[in-house]
């Protein structure tokens, strides 16, 4: 769909702002497959038409592009300073924080300074809140509850993840709800709950990892560990 409407915009002559959009779009769709060289062709085109139309309304977005492209590579350094730019923008909306937020707590958290991601991640949450960004919040959760597993708050991370899975839920945001769900298994496993961490994978993974789940599937699997977890609470 992308690609057809890139040739579209191509065709019509688009004002650019309409291809720089296609292009970031290709490159996040790259970053999620962790192509890297596909990530890097679609930025250079996006940032070429950016330069050359000068629409400042995409600077942090460009900035936030080129810092998921340097986290991809490993360069955290590189990622923390693209990030840093993007949020002294003027043009950065809530939204556009938030998420900027919550990728330098991803940078900041991967060379180990756990406290400082969460300082970020906590103003992510408050951004998102303020705005409305129910997704930002989500996502804001969601490394809340990685930087507690990475910092061996189990319990904590736990709890964070089963609030985000009724949050998931509710929103409806199927990619957040089987992320959360996927670090729910790692919790649970090393939290000593072997079997409630086996019965979860079985539900989650697919047959091939290159099929997406089906939401109904993942939904079933959320509200299912949810109920036993609630079961468990009672002691019933």
């Amino acid at each position: 769909h992308y690609h057809a409407a890139r040739d579209l915009r191509v065709a019509e002559n688009d004002n650019f702002g309409g291809l720089i959009y296609t292009y970031l779009s290709m490159a996040m769709l790259n970053i999620v497959a962790k192509d890297v060289s596909g990530a890097r062709v679609h930025f250079e085109l996006a940032r070429r038409a950016y330069v050359w139309a000068g629409i400042k309304t995409f600077a942090p977005y460009i900035h936030s592009s080129a810092a998921d492209i340097a986290l991809l590579e490993g360069r955290t350094e590189d990622a923390y300073a693209c990030l840093n730019d993007a949020l002294a923008c003027d043009e950065a909306g809530a939204q556009q924080l938030c998420a900027s937020f919550v990728r330098i707590a991803q940078a900041l958290s991967a060379r180990g300074d756990h406290e400082e991601a969460r300082k970020r991640l906590t103003n992510a949450v408050e951004i998102a809140k303020a705005g409305g960004d129910l997704r930002g919040k989500l996502l804001a959760d969601l490394e809340l509850a990685r930087v507690d597993k990475r910092t061996h708050n189990l319990v904590a991370a736990k709890g964070s993840l089963l609030q985000t899975c009724r949050d998931a839920l509710k929103f409806g945001a199927a990619p957040i709800l089987k992320a959360t769900l996927l670090e729910l298994i790692e919790v649970e496993r090393a939290l000593g709950n072997k079997g409630e961490s086996l019965r979860l994978r079985d539900a989650v993974e697919t047959a091939s990892p290159t099929h997406s789940m089906p939401v109904d599937m993942l939904k079933q699997a959320a509200e299912e560990h949810l109920f036993n977890v609630e079961r468990q609470r009672l002691r019933l």
